[in-house]
């Protein structure tokens, strides 16, 4: 493995068990979450997971955060496989991922104030002192952009905003290495939302974090990603720099996505020639009951009888090993500034 990755997962795979629809029913239903999914991330890099809601994002994300066991595949911290891990190495290697989680008002005991919320997973993984928690906790409160006065507040006593910056002082409060933010703007104000990006990307600058950032707002992850990875019903089908996936996206299903970011310049741009995006038709297929072939060609307008026959593999995209695409059609789509 490169010394430049931080954090690899190979074939990482999740099947859940749902309960019996009847009675008479001789075999319960399995909804396969997330399919033979395999990413890497670098020390101090962001890698945004991008797809729409139904996807798997939150799911990879769990069993990347060690919250959810995968079914099967690996997943590798430093080059060491955490399947080999006994209890008490995992719950040491869980004081190195801080997680974020999309809705601050759920995610915060009302109960705690806040200096104790901060302090909890310095508590749990026997950091320092009562005082010294104290005081980490107060110096992560103004970290944050907040006052080290507000640690002895309850959570309803702060907007949305802030309560998202007090889940955020938390995440770090055991020194990670790793910060997972699961859609950590969706459920803020606009107008709140380029803050909270700012502050996580002037703390991935300043410590040095690696960044698993999930979000369905591509606009949002054009700012902060320096990696894109593309999720549809729980596969990767795209994966690319930024700059790459967003002025050359390879899949059909990412350009979709792109075509829906509400830029009206880019607009123009893209499609100054009259020609319509490659629009998503219909919805999602049901987990429960994949189509067979490409998992998109049910709603791809370029599909063929290929298509809905072999799942394509995820592979590099004319000679590009950091540009890899599950298409069949990848390399016959046309570049950008041509159409």
């Amino acid at each position: 493995m490169s010394g430049d990755i931080f954090l690899e997962a190979q074939g990482l795979s999740k099947t859940f068990t749902l309960p019996a629809e009847g009675v008479f029913q001789r075999h319960k239903p399995r909804l396969h979450a997330i399919c033979d999914v395999g990413l890497t991330v670098g020390p101090g890099e962001t890698l945004a997971l991008v797809g729409e809601s139904g996807c798997g994002k939150t799911t990879l994300a769990r069993m990347i955060g060690l919250l959810l066991e995968p079914s099967s595949g690996t997943i590798r911290f430093e080059g060491k496989d955490l399947g080999r891990f006994s209890k008490s190495a995992l719950k040491a290697l869980r004081r190195r991922i801080g997680i974020v989680f999309q809705d601050p008002y759920a995610s915060l005991n009302p109960r705690m104030r806040v200096g104790r919320i901060i302090s909890e997973p310095m508590v749990i993984h026997s950091i320092g002192t009562r005082q010294e928690r104290r005081e980490r906790a107060i110096e992560l409160l103004e970290k944050v952009g907040l006052r080290g006065e507000d640690s002895g507040r309850l959570p309803r006593a702060f907007s949305g905003g802030q309560r998202q910056r007090i889940a955020i002082a938390r995440a770090l409060a055991a020194g990670p290495d790793l910060l997972i933010a699961d859609e950590p703007l969706s459920a803020l104000d606009v107008s709140i939302q380029s803050q909270i990006l700012n502050l996580l990307m002037d703390l991935r600058d300043e410590m040095g974090l690696a960044i698993l950032f999930i979000s369905h707002d591509l606009a949002v992850v054009e700012t902060i990603a320096h990696r894109v990875a593309v999720l549809y019903l729980g596969r990767i089908v795209e994966t690319a720099t930024r700059d790459d996936l967003f002025n050359n996206p390879r899949h059909p299903y990412t350009r979709s996505l792109i075509a829906a970011i509400p830029d009206i310049a880019r607009r123009k741009d893209d499609f100054a020639n009259g020609e319509k995006p490659l629009a998503a038709a219909g919805d999602v297929p049901s987990p429960l009951n994949p189509p067979a072939g490409c998992p998109y060609h049910p709603r791809c307008s370029l599909a063929t009888g290929l298509c809905s026959e072999i799942s394509p593999p995820l592979e590099p995209v004319a000679g590009d090993r950091g540009h890899l695409a599950a298409c069949h059609l990848a390399s016959q789509l046309p570049e950008e500034g041509e159409r």
